[in-house]
């Protein structure tokens, strides 16, 4: 009964791990878009200004 439990706790906190990697990946994937995004409006500015 123990080692069911055990192995049902390690199974539980991989699947938080996972789900905490990939919510990860999105958070950067979407920094990463946005960080792109403002450049480019930077280099638009500047365009513009020069």
């Amino acid at each position: 009964m123990l080692k069911t439990a055990c192995e049902k706790a390690v199974a539980n906190m991989k699947e938080v791990a996972d789900l905490i990697q990939k919510s990860n990946q999105e958070a950067l994937g979407l920094l990463n878009k946005r960080f792109t995004e403002a450049m480019d409006e930077v280099k638009t500015l500047v365009v513009k200004k020069g």
